[in-house]
C-alpha cells in the first residue's frame, strides 16, 4: 500500500492525513496494550527499574513509565528528531536551512518556494502533535485519573534524548548538551561468516561476475516489489540490462512472479528475495547501492564507504537521499519517471559510477563515520552510567524554551510591538509632515495673495 501511494504527487493535505491516520493507530493499539497488561505491569513495578528509554515516534512508552513509577524517562528516536519532539524539547528547529522529516524532497539550501512549502511541512509536524500527543494523553487519563500529568511534560523532562542517527548523516542543525547522536549503535564491522563459504551463490555472483563489478539495488523489507507498477519494475530490470560491463544483484520478492520472469532473460541480473546487505555493501567489487532510503541502508553504505542512488518511498527517505547529495556520495532519483521510460535512470546510474567525485566522498565520509573520538557505544554507555552520579535528573541541561509560548520562542511579541510603534511612529512623522505641507502652502497663499491685491493696487 505504502509503495504503491508513493508513486502519486506529493500532497501535502494526503501526507497531513496519513500521518494523523499513523497516530490515530498507534494511540489505539497503545490503549489496547494498557487494557491487557495491568498484572504485567505489578510484575514490572516490583522490579523497581530505574530508567525507562521509550520511542519517540509515539509517547506511549513514556506514560507506561510513569505508570511504573520508573523516576527517569530517556527518549530515543529512531530517526532524525521530529518537529513536534522538537517543540516539546524546546529546540529551535529553524525551516529556512533545516528539511522537514516526512516525505520532504529538499536540501537545506532552499530557495524561497522551497522554504515557504518547509515551513508549511513543519507546521504540519507541529500539528501532529494535536492529533497525536494530546488524544494520547486523555487516554492514559480516561484510564488512570485526571491527575495523570501531560505527556508533553514527562517527555521534556528527560535528561538525555539519544538520537540514532550518524551526525554526519544528517543535516546540520542546533542541539542540546543532553541530546546524545548514537548512529551506528551495534552495527557489526565484520563479515556474516555464513556467506565468506566460496559455494554461496551470492559470494559466487559478487567474486566472478561483471567486468567492471557489481551494482546491488534493493528495496529494504518493507517496500515490496510487488506493490509498484509493472511499468518501474520493466523499467529499472531494462537499465540493469543495457549495462552489460555490470553485474546487478537485485532483491526481489518470491511472489513477483513478472519480475522474477522478466529478469531471467538478462545474464547480468541475478535475483534474490534475501541478501546478506552487509556483506554485498563490504565487497570489494560493489560499484553501487540503488536503495529505497532508509537510514539504516544510509548508515550501512556510508560505513562501507559505497555511493548510493536513493529513490524514497515515504517517510524520511526522500531526506536521507538529499543527505548523501549534500555531501557529495549520492544522488537522489525520481521514480516515478521510471513509469514511462529509463533514459534518466541509466544516465543517473553512469554519473554515478562514472564521477571520481562520488567515490572519493563516499570514502571520506566512512572514514569520518568510523573514526569519530567517542563510538556509539560509548556515548550511550557513558550518559547511562552519568545518570547514576546525577540521580536521573539532569535540570541543569534543560532549557526555559520547553516552557515558552511559541510567541515568546520566537520573540513575536517584540516584532509585533515592534511592528505598531515602527507603524504610529511613522504616521505621526507623516501627519506632521502633512501639517508643515498645509501650513506652508497656506502661508504661501496669503504671501501669494497679498502680492496680487498689491499688484492690482498699482494698475488702479
Amino acid at each position: 500500500m505504502i509503495a504503491e501511494m508513493s508513486f502519486k504527487k506529493v500532497d501535502l493535505p494526503m501526507d497531513f492525513i496519513i500521518g494523523s491516520i499513523f497516530q490515530q493507530t498507534f494511540n489505539n493499539a497503545c490503549e489496547k496494550f494498557l487494557l491487557v497488561s495491568e498484572k504485567l505491569f505489578d510484575k514490572l513495578r516490583n522490579e523497581k527499574f530505574d530508567i525507562i528509554i521509550s520511542e519517540q515516534l509515539n509517547f506511549c512508552g513514556a506514560g507506561v513509565g510513569h505508570l511504573l513509577n520508573i523516576p527517569t524517562n530517556i527518549l530515543v528516536s529512531s530517526c532524525p528528531i521530529q518537529e513536534h519532539v522538537a517543540s516539546i524539547l524546546g529546540l529551535s528547529n529553524p525551516a529556512s536551512y533545516i528539511p522537514s522529516l516526512y516525505d520532504s524532497n529538499l536540501p537545506d539550501k532552499m530557495s524561497i518556494y522551497e522554504r515557504t512549502t518547509n515551513l508549511f511541512r513543519q507546521f504540519a509536524g507541529y500539528v501532529y502533535t494535536i492529533y497525536g500527543v494530546d488524544p494520547l494523553t486523555k487516554i492514559f487519563k480516561k484510564h488512570y485519573g485526571a491527575a495523570f500529568p501531560d505527556l508533553r511534560t514527562i517527555v521534556a523532562e528527560s535528561p538525555f534524548v539519544f538520537v540514532n542517527v550518524d551526525e554526519f548523516l544528517d543535516f546540520p542543525r542546533p542541539i542540546f548538551s543532553n541530546i546524545i547522536y548514537i548512529g551506528g549503535l551495534g552495527m557489526e564491522e565484520g563479515k556474516n561468516t555464513k556467506i565468506n563459504k566460496i559455494e554461496d551463490p551470492i559470494n559466487i555472483e559478487m567474486s566472478t561476475k561483471g567486468k567492471k563489478g557489481v551494482i546491488f539495488f534493493s528495496t529494504g523489507t518493507i517496500m515490496r516489489t510487488t506493490d509498484m507498477g509493472e511499468n518501474f519494475r520493466r523499467n529499472v530490470l531494462l537499465t540493469f540490462s543495457q549495462l552489460t560491463d555490470y553485474h546487478f544483484i537485485v532483491k526481489i520478492e518470491n511472489d513477483d512472479n513478472f519480475s522474477l520472469n522478466f529478469a531471467k532473460q538478462f545474464k547480468n541480473i541475478f535475483v534474490t528475495s534475501w541478501a546478506p546487505q552487509t556483506f554485498i555493501l563490504k565487497h570489494p567489487r560493489l560499484k553501487l547501492f540503488i536503495t529505497h532510503g532508509g537510514y539504516n541502508s544510509l548508515m550501512e553504505s556510508a560505513r562501507a564507504g559505497i555511493p548510493l542512488i536513493s529513490m524514497g518511498f515515504f517517510a524520511d527517505q526522500y531526506r536521507n537521499g538529499r543527505v548523501a547529495e549534500r555531501n557529495g556520495w549520492g544522488l537522489p532519483f525520481d521514480k516515478r519517471l521510471l513509469l514511462n521510460g529509463n533514459e534518466e535512470f541509466k544516465e543517473a546510474i553512469l554519473q554515478v559510477i562514472e564521477s571520481p567525485s562520488y567515490l572519493k566522498s563516499a570514502k571520506r565520509i566512512q572514514k569520518l563515520v568510523l573514526n569519530k573520538p567517542f563510538s556509539a557505544e560509548e556515548r550511550l554507555l557513558r550518559s547511562i552510567r552519568f545518570l547514576e552520579i546525577s540521580g536521573g535528573k539532569l535540570p541543569e541541561l534543560l532549557p526555559e524554551s520547553r516552557n515558552m509560548s511559541t510567541i515568546a520562542f520566537y520573540n513575536l511579541d517584540i516584532l509585533i510591538l515592534a511592528t505598531i510603534s515602527s507603524t504610529l511612529l511613522i504616521f505621526i512623522f507623516w501627519r506632521f509632515l502633512k501639517f508643515l505641507s498645509a501650513g506652508y502652502i497656506k502661508i504661501r497663499a496669503t504671501s501669494f495673495n497679498k502680492k496680487k491685491e498689491k499688484e492690482n493696487k498699482k494698475n488702479e
